[in-house]
């Protein structure tokens, strides 16, 4: 038995976009977990698919949410244990978290 497959790394400039945008984003993507959650919750995942889409080809999986005991929002971005999304998840968590700290926390989870 034998396998092809080409690795591609993940692309640092759709990371720093994707940051971008969630940062500009911020406060109506907040808004939108009292009324339109559906509507963010599909640009989010787009805006992750331009990332993730170079090197995985599954359902892209994420949660968002305020937590009521910290008093902070969080995002959780879920690599499957899939290589490619390991380190897609852990440079957008290390690009994102130091400019949106205050307000949110980035997990990586399986």
């Amino acid at each position: 038995m034998f396998g092809i497959f080409k690795k591609r790394p993940v692309d640092d400039e759709k990371v720093k976009n994707f940051v971008k945008w969630f940062v500009a984003n911020n406060e109506v993507i907040i808004g939108s977990l009292n009324n339109d959650a559906m509507e963010y919750l599909n640009a989010v995942e787009y805006q992750l698919s331009l990332v993730y889409r170079d090197g995985f080809h599954g359902n892209i999986e994420f949660q968002y949410g305020h937590n009521d005991i910290t008093g902070k929002y969080e995002l959780y971005l879920f690599h499957l244990n899939n290589i490619f999304l390991k380190e897609a998840t852990a440079k957008i968590k290390e690009e994102l978290e130091p400019q949106i700290g205050e307000k949110w926390t980035v997990f990586v989870e399986k």
